[in-house]
């Protein structure tokens, strides 16, 4: 299982090795907490891709943030 840090509040830097990602939720929402928006630091991997949303805009402090790829439902008759 991945380490992952929820965040309060939006870092001006992150630990060493770690990455911003946040959750998917509909609709524009900038603040952590509001609708389920929740945002962690994690490592980079894979599931991750850079995320464009311009989410907490000048905020962000200049960091990349990141959101989790979205996986594509199963097709109906797929085995998982």
């Amino acid at each position: 299982m991945k380490r992952m840090n929820y965040l309060k509040r939006i870092p001006r830097k992150l630990p060493k090795g770690e990455v911003l990602v946040h959750n998917h939720v509909l609709g524009p929402v900038r603040r952590l907490g509001t609708r389920g928006f929740r945002a962690w630091t994690q490592g980079l991997d894979d599931i991750l891709t850079v995320c464009r949303c311009d989410w907490a805009g000048a905020d962000l402090h200049g960091l990349v943030h990141y959101r989790v790829k979205r996986q594509h439902p199963a097709q109906k008759g797929d085995r998982p």
